[in-house]
């Protein structure tokens, strides 16, 4: 981060909102790395990494700022700064081509039992996946038909619209199989096994949270459809890699 503009904040009484867009504006931007970093998803990695710690020192500073001096010597502020630290000198190590040493050093594959990650890729065909689950064509008119939402996934996911509708009918069928299971008392404990010969638990599990969420936010007085909460999200990563 640029100290000195940082150091300029002291005596403002600025708000959370303020005090982060100040700290995380005053961090390098891509144009500032380009030399030092040829690869433009190093240079993404370096930024939002300072952003991150920007993010952390603006909460910390804020927080320490609303605390009488014995509260700013408590347990939870100190363990917040070691965080924030840690994270900052770990971040300047990966900046760098080194090994993190703290914080983001990954668990020991030996000391665990790593759970089944979803991929990247994968978790992106299923967002649409769940997107299109969730149209409804009586509230949800930006798209005359499923046809035409199966189409505009296609194009997102890199695809075709034959390939999205298939894979949206092995979803139901695979979630309706889990369902049934689940619910006649059988503990699902291998996130490996595969539902439908296509979805594993884990894949399940994150469909339908991802739909109750959405059905539980739009029971608002808003009354907006769950569809539209959650195309925003989508429609803005079509161009990203989550």
């Amino acid at each position: 981060m640029a100290g000195n503009e940082i150091t300029d904040l002291e005596g403002q009484n600025l708000t959370l909102e303020e005090r982060i867009i100040k700290y995380v504006s005053a961090g390098p931007k891509d144009s500032d790395l380009e030399e030092i970093y040829p690869d433009a998803a190093d240079r993404n990695r370096v930024v939002n990494r300072s952003r991150i710690s920007a993010l952390l020192s603006a909460v910390f500073d804020h927080a320490s700022e609303d605390q009488t001096e014995m509260e700013i010597k408590s347990h939870e502020l100190d363990h917040f700064a070691e965080i924030q630290r840690s994270f900052s000198h770990d971040a300047e190590r990966l900046d760098n081509a080194l090994e993190a040493e703290l914080l983001l050093v990954p668990a020991g594959r030996e000391a665990m039992q790593p759970k089944k990650l979803i991929q990247a890729k994968r978790k992106r065909l299923l967002r649409w996946l769940v997107l299109i689950q969730l149209w409804n064509p009586a509230k949800d008119t930006e798209f005359s038909s499923q046809k035409a939402l199966l189409k505009e996934a296609a194009a997102a996911l890199g695809s075709s619209e034959g390939a999205v509708k298939t894979a949206l009918s092995q979803l139901g069928s695979a979630m309706q199989e889990y369902r049934q299971r689940s619910s006649f008392g059988r503990t699902i404990t291998d996130p490996t096994e595969r539902w439908g010969g296509r979805f594993s638990s884990v894949e399940l599990d994150f469909c339908r949270d991802l739909e109750a969420f959405c059905r539980e936010l739009s029971a608002s007085p808003d009354n907006i459809s769950p569809f539209a909460l959650l195309k925003p999200a989508l429609f803005g990563l079509r161009d990203k890699p989550l």
